[in-house]
């Protein structure tokens, strides 16, 4: 027959492991809990059949005949010979009802044409309820008698008004809700509300047993976890407690949970994940039917605090802006304040759930300090280096006559910084010293010949004391301090003070220089556009000695640069040399000269460290990974296998030092096994460290939850995630490095790499992959389910023969007979299981023969895997992939999933694995046998 148009768009509803628990629930414990007011009945039960395949006699579509509303108008309704029939041949009319998960309601039919019959259908056309005689003299009431039935999710509901025998003529049809269960009250959590349930509150009919029931309504927050418990403290009451999510995907039931009588979900201890933001229903009823009494009902919260980066977090002594992460269940209330004087709270002083603080730490004018901040209730410590002793001089420089004298500079220094000067000068004295801010005293000698310089030394720094000569006039000559890098090429100035009328038209010039660090360029000389622009200059040079000669027509005047001298770097380390006069004549000695020498500062900076993985005492190294220093130039190497690095080259300038690595994330590195991890730290059943809830937080909100858990079980079977997600990307503790300067050696400069997604840290470098499998790994034999081995089975067991219509070990029949369009489901087993909290499957088959089934490929009901999370990806025709994590381990023998198949042709469907492994352990040896789908039977071929 054909499908109802209406139904083309199948209300697919897929059922998750919408809550994490820290403990079990007595549903989980197997034992017995109320059954739900409503479930699908079976086919020997029912009298009618599933909605999709029913039709119209005349071949018309059998589209909904309208809307029922609860509380609205009675709908009057006519059943006709032109209606939908089913196949008992009896005529119905179609209604849509949109309920929400908790809603409580009636639906009546009362007729005085026919004996009513009254259906309730859900969102796939599949019976949930439905009703004869409930309303008395052949009318029709859900629930049966008395009561109200309980909506199980929020969507869309259809309402089949029915005649029991084959009949047509009028009816009433109408949806409604008593007043006693129209109240929903509201509670917070961490609130405790203390009440009664009597024979006047709201009757829930489950199957003809009524419970007197109260209804409280909370909203949560994806993310929050909680507890709620229930006491009876009178009457007969025996609590029982309902927890619906705002969709009703994942409801949770409770009896005893709390012990005694006591109700609480979750059982025993621990709390619930909330899977939804939205507002939650919970239900406080009794064990029994028709049981009173007094009560209280609890919300307890789950606030458990922790901190990012971990304590201590190590600062320089120029301070700066740093912050704290702040990772806490969704609610959770908390402050932060600073203990120290030296830092200061800008930002995140409160906060709820989830947040950062930001923390301005002051310059330590001193020696390292250490400071205590209160965050979350925690103490957190900063430790802050001392600022470096630096110097400087003021003036740099003076200029005094001939005559003797004294003088005096100053040294502005940071606390605690010693310095002493130096006199470089024999007719320059000095016995100064200090610590910090200081000044120095000097004097000098008479001068009696040519002008001179001298210098004073302090904590590396130059002071210059330029003092005239007794000739009535002098010319100060000087040469340029520079710096510079290897295999460079410098110019150097050569400067005279002012030679205005003192006729200056020649010079002899003798200058030396160290021969094995600096070579002569080309050109060596250069004077365009200087004092001497136009001179003839004839240059002798050998041996590190620069002999230079200088005539003109006309005399100099003015001041500046004379000419300069260009070098070519050739040493190669870090070193400084000096430029030195050994004659500085101009003219034939009139006017008389001072010459003061200069430098060549070399500097070879170097940076060097290592890369290691975040994971384990001993942490592997990470090769491959690109260090890119950006500066000028910019500089660039890359990890050895040992993780080392070294870079050299560096300019005069700042540079900023990235590290950055794209391959080396693997399914063998990120599995279901991370998964699990974050599942189960998200409800506390696991402590992470601080890299390791780096790791987890793949979607980069600043939290760890469910959410971050999928992402990477979908990561792991190749499925695209959104834009933003980091599963299988690096990240880098720090992010980066910055220097003023390269100009030393700089050892130590290490980063921690961090895969996003590996939580439980397993990653190798790629040339480690793929080795000898462990030998105590569970060994997988697949065989014929008539000798299952230990490890994992295929096959199928008498359970599975009822389930698919085939019988025990594919036995050949005209029954099983196979053709397009039938779903096989093939269990996997295993056997002696022990402590599976994850397992990866990449499973192919003949695409031409099998394609897995698009609404559910795979089905965990009644099979170990019922808690888990699965996640499939169906996407490469011929590859089936599969992620499945949990937070209980799976321990035993049995079912661990079923892989549920569609046939599109006969043919061998060749189905195997390709890769199999449990908690990040690679299965050995594991071929399957080849599944035959044969004209006549189905059976699994040697």
């Amino acid at each position: 027959m054909r499908n109802l148009t209406f139904l083309s768009l199948i209300f697919t509803i897929v059922i998750v492991s919408a809550f994490s628990l820290s403990e079990n629930t007595e549903a989980q414990e197997g034992l017995g809990l109320r059954q739900p007011s409503l479930q699908r009945a079976s086919s020997n039960k029912s009298l009618k059949q599933k909605i999709g395949t029913a039709d119209s006699p005349s071949g018309t579509t059998c589209n909904p005949s309208g809307t029922i509303t609860v509380g609205g108008a009675v709908i009057n309704g006519n059943l006709a010979s032109g209606d939908c029939q089913f196949e008992d041949g009896t005529y119905f009319d179609l209604y849509t009802l949109n309920g929400t998960a908790g809603d409580r309601l009636t639906v009546s039919m009362t007729s005085t044409a026919f004996d009513a019959y009254l259906i309730l259908f859900d969102s796939d056309g599949e019976i949930l309820t439905e009703d004869d005689d409930g309303g008395g003299s052949g009318n029709a009431r859900i629930p049966f008698d008395q009561g109200v039935i309980v909506l199980p999710y929020t969507g869309v509901y259809y309402i089949g008004a029915n005649s029991f025998d084959v009949a047509t003529g009028a009816y009433e049809l109408a949806a409604s809700r008593p007043a006693e269960c129209a109240t929903t009250t509201t509670i917070t959590p961490s609130a405790t509300i203390n009440s009664s349930i009597s024979s006047s509150d709201c009757k829930v009919n489950l199957d003809g047993s009524i419970f007197y029931t109260k209804f409280y309504s909370f909203s949560g927050t994806s993310g929050q976890q909680l507890s709620f418990s229930m006491n009876a403290s009178s009457g007969n009451l025996d609590p029982y407690l309902i927890l619906r999510t705002p969709s009703g995907i994942g409801t949770i039931e409770d009896d005893a949970g709390g012990g005694g009588t006591a109700a609480r979900i979750p059982a025993g201890t621990g709390f619930v994940t909330l899977p939804e933001t939205g507002t939650y229903i919970l239900e406080a009823s009794s064990s029994s039917e028709f049981q009173t009494g007094d009560f209280s009902l609890q919300i307890g919260q789950s606030c458990e605090f922790s901190l990012s980066p971990s304590s201590p977090q190590v600062v320089s002594g120029d301070g700066g802006n740093i912050s704290v992460t702040v990772s806490a269940n969704v609610g959770c209330n908390w402050t932060a304040t600073s203990n120290a004087t030296w830092m200061t709270v800008t930002a995140g002083s409160s906060g709820a759930g989830g947040g950062t603080v930001s923390i301005n730490v002051a310059s330590n004018p001193g020696t390292t300090r250490e400071g205590t901040l209160t965050i979350a209730g925690q103490t957190y410590t900063v430790s802050q280096s001392g600022v470096p002793c630096t110097y400087t001089l003021s003036p740099t420089s003076t200029e005094v006559g001939a005559p003797s004298g004294t003088g005096s500079f100053t040294v502005t220094a940071p606390s605690g910084c010693q310095w002493t000067a130096v006199s470089n000068a024999g007719f320059i004295t000095t016995t100064s010293s200090g610590t910090g801010d200081g000044t120095v005293a000097y004097s000098f000698t008479a001068n009696s010949g040519e002008s001179r310089s001298g210098t004073i030394t302090v904590a590396g720094q130059t002071f210059i004391l330029n003092q005239q000569s007794t000739c009535a006039n002098s010319v100060n000559l000087g040469i340029g301090n520079v710096p510079t890098t290897p295999g460079s090429t410098i110019t150097i100035p050569v400067t005279a003070s002012n030679t205005t009328g003192l006729g200056i038209s020649a010079f002899d010039f003798d200058i030396r220089f160290d021969p094995a660090l600096l070579s002569p360029a080309t050109p060596f000389i250069t004077n365009s556009g200087n004092m001497t622009d136009g001179w003839t200059l004839t240059p002798n040079v050998d041996a590190g000695k620069l002999i230079l000669s200088g005539f003109t027509t006309g005399s100099l005047t003015g001041e500046g640069t004379l000419f300069n001298i260009r070098f070519n770097v050739i040493a190669t380390t870090a070193t400084t040399t000096d430029l030195t006069w050994q004659k500085s004549q101009l003219n034939e000695g009139t006017p008389c000269s001072q010459a003061l020498g200069g430098t060549v500062t070399v500097f070879n900076g170097s940076i060097a460290g290592k890369v290691q993985y975040f994971f384990g005492q001993n942490p592997v190294a990470v090769p491959g990974v690109t260090l890119s220093a950006s500066g000028s130039p910019n500089i660039s190497a890359t990890t050895a296998s040992n993780g080392t690095f070294s870079l050299q080259g560096f300019g005069l300038g700042s540079y900023t030092l990235t590290p950055s690595k794209t391959d080396g994330a693997t399914t063998g590195a990120i599995s279901s096994l991370d998964a699990s991890a974050v599942a189960q730290f998200s409800v506390g059943l696991i402590s992470l460290t601080a890299n390791q809830q780096i790791a987890a937080d793949v979607s980069g909100d600043g939290t760890i939850s469910s959410l971050d858990a999928s992402r990477i079980a979908q990561w792991s079977v190749g499925l695209t995630l959104p834009s933003g997600d980091r599963t299988g990307t690096w990240k880098w503790t720090p992010s980066t490095r910055t220097y003023a300067s390269v100009i030393e050696e700089l050892t130590g400069q290490d980063f921690t790499a961090i895969l996003m997604g590996d939580v439980t840290g397993n990653w190798t470098p790629p040339q480690n992959i793929g080795g000898t499998s462990d030998e105590n790994a569970m060994t997988s034999v697949i065989s014929d389910y008539s000798s299952p081995a230990s490890g994992v089975v295929l096959g199928s067991s008498a359970a599975d023969a009822k389930k698919t219509g085939f019988r025990n070990r594919w036995n050949e029949s005209v029954g099983d007979k196979l053709t397009p369009g039938e779903i096989l489901e093939i269990p996997i087993n295993v056997s002696d299981a022990s402590s599976i909290l994850s397992y990866d499957a990449v499973i192919t088959y003949d695409a031409d023969v099998l394609e897995p089934v698009f609404e559910r490929p795979v089905s965990t009901t009644g099979t170990l895997s019922v808690n888990f999370n699965i996640v499939a990806n169906r996407g490469e025709p011929g590859k089936l992939r599969l992620s499945a994590y949990g937070v209980v381990p799976v321990t035993g023998d049995g079912e661990l999933l079923i892989i549920r198949f569609r046939v599109k042709s006969k043919g061998d469907a060749n189905l195997e694995f390709e890769s199999l492994q449990f908690n990040e352990t690679k299965i050995i040896e594991a071929p399957l046998k080849d599944l035959k789908v044969l004209p006549r039977s189905r059976r699994l071929e040697d």
